[in-house]
């Protein structure tokens, strides 16, 4: 935890077992870390169910996963989760889940747990906390070009979306999802410059929400850039189709056409302010 104009930094590093990459945060000060993901695909935060008890009301929820879905009644609770003696998160609420079989997870913290957060992904190394304790935050590093390049952030469902072009007048939203390994998008036609065609693919396995190995092909694309990001992504391997029913209805017109996952987040460090609703982009080597 660093001091700094207004508030503190706290800088979490990424561990990586099972094929999730994770931080670690206990329940109390005095208790072991815990493995959460950050997720901000998921509209729900989780907790495995050995932390729950028969005292614990219930909660109806539906959720959906690469290969298939749940609607189900789940405990509910309310937590706070500390790095060493800080609370990191303070009165977030958590439904019970089987981190079973191949899901080596003890919680997954999704994007209602969120939403008062300002936070810098800086994938694959590690996620950055800023916490306001007085005033307004200042002196931070590396924070003044994101903060310069910020755009409104919008919300599609409750999920983070980033509006983009290939080039083109039409529009997309992509989902920023860190839970997501792979990119899942649906490309228009190939464009010089902006989307060079696929070259390769190959058949991988991973791990859904219920701990299960799923087998999925997947493609490789050349060259992406995003407009208006102005930033080119090479050789990015994604799926070209996955998304859940429930995104593809058109927004305003415009429609939900694919996933932004980690291995696209890993060229880049991305500002989320939650608090005012503000998302900035920059390359790495920016």
């Amino acid at each position: 935890m660093i001091p700094i104009s207004g508030g503190v930094e706290i800088t979490l590093p990424f561990y990586v077992k099972g094929g999730f990459r994770f931080i670690q945060l206990s329940l109390s000060p005095d208790q072991k870390p815990l493995r959460f993901l950050v997720d901000t695909g998921s509209r729900f935060s989780f907790l495995d169910e050995r932390y729950f008890t028969e005292l614990d009301s219930k909660k109806r929820i539906a959720v959906s996963y690469p290969g298939g879905k749940d609607d189900s009644y789940r405990k509910i609770k309310t937590i706070q989760l500390f790095h060493n003696v800080f609370p990191i998160f303070k009165d977030i609420t958590v439904y019970s889940h089987n981190f079973s079989g191949h899901l080596e997870l003890d919680g997954i913290i999704g994007i209602d747990s969120l939403y008062d957060k300002i936070i810098i992904l800086e994938y694959p190394t590690q996620i950055r906390f800023l916490e306001i304790l007085d005033g307004k935050l200042s002196s931070i590093s590396n924070l003044s070009g994101l903060e310069r390049d910020a755009e409104p952030l919008r919300f599609v469902s409750g999920l983070p979306v980033l509006e983009v072009n290939y080039g083109t007048q039409d529009k997309s939203l992509l989902i920023l999802d860190t839970g997501a390994e792979p990119s899942v998008l649906e490309l228009p036609s190939p464009l010089p410059g902006i989307i060079e065609e696929t070259f390769s693919s190959r058949s991988v396995s991973v791990l859904n929400f219920q701990g299960k190995v799923v087998n999925i092909r997947t493609r490789f694309v050349r060259k992406l850039c995003l407009i208006p990001t102005s930033i080119c992504v090479e050789d990015l391997e994604i799926l070209p189709s996955g998304l859940p029913v429930e995104l593809s209805k058109p927004t305003n017109g415009i429609r939900i056409q694919g996933v932004l996952g980690v291995n696209w987040l890993n060229k880049h460090r991305i500002l989320l302010d939650m608090k005012r609703s503000l998302i900035g982009i920059v390359g790495k080597d920016r």
